[in-house]
């Protein structure tokens, strides 16, 4: 099953601004205003403290990746 992965281009690593984005995007409509602000307010700390030591650990993580940065495939053993 995956044995043309490593000929398949690595997924791009989202920038910790473009995550912040999507994830506010995504959770506007469930959120009212004072939740969104909130959750704003948690990523903007996210992104002033260990957000950009996590980021670079993550783009490393897919410097040195085989494959898929997402997450270790699991042995072929399991298939």
């Amino acid at each position: 099953m995956l044995a043309n992965q490593n000929k398949l281009p690595k997924l791009p690593v989202p920038t910790l601004a473009s995550s912040r984005r999507a994830h506010l995007a995504s959770a506007q409509p469930l959120l009212s205003p004072q939740e969104l602000a909130a959750a704003e307010a948690l990523w903007d700390d996210f992104a002033a403290t260990v957000g950009p030591r996590l980021q670079a650990a993550l783009e490393q993580r897919a410097a040195a990746a085989a494959t898929s940065w997402v997450r270790p495939h699991p042995p072929d053993s399991l298939f």
